[in-house]
């Protein structure tokens, strides 16, 4: 080998050394960057990671208990309280709360969110609750409390006032209890899981009666019965209290005072107890929904006509109002009409019921035929508004008035001789 070969040997030799010493540097560089890259992610979330702690209390009384959690997070963070995956571990593995409901809040410069949780959502004993915080650098994690329940006493307050809705009259039945119990009512009306605790119930006094099984014609005017009212709580305690109260035992009814007519019937109407049977003078119909009736009644003489009308249903107590209705004699007829002035007279002209005696401004005016025709002439030299009072009259009848009026009349001078 020449020494020309020697050296082309030499220099590829050496840059095979160099191809081999920047591959060895790249590869070095690149582990250096990875190892600085996954440094400062590490970093980032050791300084960004998701952390969590909590305390909690019973406060409150009565219907305004409550447990109030504090949880502690990095500032910022979204703190998200799962009831729907909370379970209560002593009564039966993963059981759910009463109410499921997810709520998210964002903790304060401090780092703290404040949560509620209702005693019904809890069952007595240990309660696991998840909670899940996304700090700010969007890291979650999922972290679990336990609260620990002890069975409380149920509030119950009631109050029972009286009412009438559509013509019926019912009890209101205001109850307020803890929130998430469920309250009943006499067995007839059942609210489960109450969202608030605080329900009203409408009880008709009908049904009261009804239930105190009492045949109507031995009623009294009003019975005492009770109302009862239970309350379950979510761990199946139950607190029962009973309530007299006083119920009238009568169909309600009231009916509006028909005016006088001189009609040969008249319609009345008035109020009565949903559904309630309507006697009058051999008349009969049924209140509707609203407790609305309306009865047409014949009017045999003229006169005061006197009728007992009566309400009822079946349970409870017949009740009876007296009406007196006035029929008035029928009205003379009477038309009148009047001719305009001519020069300075008027002329009045009408028709009147058959023997009827017609009078202007008192003075008799004839009637053949039912017609009659009046003349007057206007005084000389006098300007004024003049009136005329026309009146009908017969035996057996009302009167019958009509008025004209003539307004003032331009002076009329007499003639000169």
């Amino acid at each position: 080998m020449d020494n020309a070969q020697l050296k082309s040997a030499a220099y590829r030799k050496l840059n095979d050394y160099q191809l081999r010493a920047n591959q060895i540097n790249k590869t070095k560089a690149i582990a250096i960057s990875s190892a600085i890259v996954l440094l400062l992610v590490f970093t980032y979330l050791y300084i960004h990671r998701p952390t969590f702690s909590a305390t909690h209390q019973l406060t409150g009384e009565n219907a305004d208990r409550a447990f109030i959690l504090e949880t502690k997070t990095p500032k910022g963070s979204l703190v998200t309280m799962d009831m729907k995956k909370a379970s209560s571990v002593n009564i039966s593995k993963g059981s759910s709360v009463t109410m499921d409901r997810v709520e998210t809040k964002t903790a304060n410069e401090n780092g703290q969110a404040s949560f509620k949780i209702l005693p019904g959502e809890l069952k007595s004993g240990t309660n696991e609750i998840q909670f899940t915080v996304k700090s700010p650098g969007s890291i979650k994690r999922k972290f679990h409390y336990t609260i620990e329940k002890n069975k409380l006493p149920i509030t119950l307050e009631v109050s029972i006032t009286d009412d009438i809705v559509n013509s019926d009259s019912i009890k209101r039945v205001a109850v307020v209890t803890d929130p998430l119990n469920t309250i009943s009512v006499n067995h007839m009306f059942n609210k489960a899981n109450s969202k608030t605790g605080q329900e009203n119930f409408e009880i008709r006094n009908y049904d009261l009666i009804n239930l105190a099984s009492i045949s109507p014609e031995y009623l009294t005017d009003t019975i005492e019965t009770p109302i009862q009212v239970s309350v379950t709580d979510v761990d199946g305690q139950e607190r029962t209290e009973s309530y007299l109260v006083e119920v009238s035992t009568f169909t309600n009814l009231t009916v509006n005072q028909p005016e006088e007519t001189d009609a040969e019937s008249i319609k009345l109407s008035g109020k009565a107890s949903p559904g309630a049977d309507i006697f009058i003078a051999g008349q009969n119909t049924v209140s509707n929904e609203s407790g609305d009736f309306e009865i047409s009644v014949p009017l045999p003489k003229i006169g005061m006509n006197l009728f007992e009308l009566t309400a009822s249903r079946p349970v409870e107590k017949k009740s009876t109002r007296f009406i007196a209705v006035s029929r008035l004699a029928p009205k003379v007829e009477l038309t009148v009409k009047t001719n305009a002035v001519n020069e300075h007279s008027l002329t009045i002209e009408g028709t009147t019921t058959p023997g009827a005696a017609v009078s202007i401004n008192g003075q008799p005016v004839v009637v053949e035929d039912n017609q009659f025709t009046w003349l007057y002439n206007f005084p000389w030299d006098t300007s004024q508004t003049y009136t005329f009072n026309i009146k009908a009259q017969k035996p057996g009848y009302r009167n019958n008035e009509e008025q004209v009026v003539i307004p003032q009349m331009p002076v009329f001078r007499k003639p000169s001789p």
